[in-house]
């Protein structure tokens, strides 16, 4: 998250999200040997995994919708749709790093 540019592009973000993934996986599979400090830190990659999925379910639906731009009959409400995708998107954008802060820094990790 050090290296993203900023601000940080929806395919670096998806990446990030990708990264929390594996992150989330591979700490579940510790915590019957770890306990709490592994399950908070599987609990903080999930909000992370869960919050950019939104991002990424949104820039997904956008580029479909975007599709449907020029259709006689479903223009308009493509339009529209692809307007409050892209608002949440944004919202997304906003707020990832609140979320990802319990990990930065590696204070859920440090003991591990």
């Amino acid at each position: 998250v050090a290296g993203l540019s900023e601000p940080p592009g929806d395919v670096e973000l998806h990446d990030v999200r990708i990264r929390a993934k594996r992150l989330r996986y591979a700490a579940e599979l510790l915590i019957p040997l770890s306990g709490d400090r592994v399950r908070q830190l599987a609990a903080a990659a999930e909000q992370v995994q869960e919050l950019l999925g939104e991002l990424h379910d949104a820039v997904v639906a956008i580029d479909w919708l975007q599709g449907l731009a020029d259709h006689p009959r479903l223009g308009f409400t493509a339009g529209e749709l692809a307007a409050r995708e892209a608002a949440a998107a944004e919202t997304v954008r906003a707020s990832w790093r609140q979320v990802w802060s319990p990990l930065a820094g590696g204070r859920l990790s440090k003991r591990l």
